[in-house]
């Protein structure tokens, strides 16, 4: 069973367990690849310390999963202010960010 999973999945468990296909679905496992499984209760009770040893990550409920994708995403997106994004000032040699210099004939100028 555990080889579907792979390696490094992630283990979702529901507050309240769900109803799929007649059965009590009480958690689910989200692989690298994408892929969804479900798991049904009987099969989480007698596995639960397995599943849990070798998830990459556990989350109490998809509230907390949602959140945690939504903060990663946020990170990811958020600028980084770096020196390489400068420019360099053709008169007086200076760096200064874009947004306080303008690009005329020259090249970049800080208005020094």
């Amino acid at each position: 069973m555990w080889e579907k999973f792979g390696e490094g999945y992630t283990l979702i468990i529901y507050k309240r367990p769900s109803v799929r296909s007649g059965q009590k679905v009480v958690a689910e496992v989200r692989t690298s690849n994408g892929k969804v499984y479900y798991v049904r209760e009987e099969t989480f009770r007698d596995n639960e310390k397995e599943l849990k040893r070798r998830a990459k990550k556990v989350y109490h409920g998809k509230a907390e999963y949602e959140r945690a994708l939504y903060w990663e995403l946020k990170q990811e997106i958020r600028p980084k202010r770096t020196n390489d994004r400068w420019v360099v000032c053709w008169e007086c040699g200076r760096k200064v960010p874009p947004g306080q210099a303008v690009h005329d004939g020259f090249g970049w100028y800080c208005g020094c």
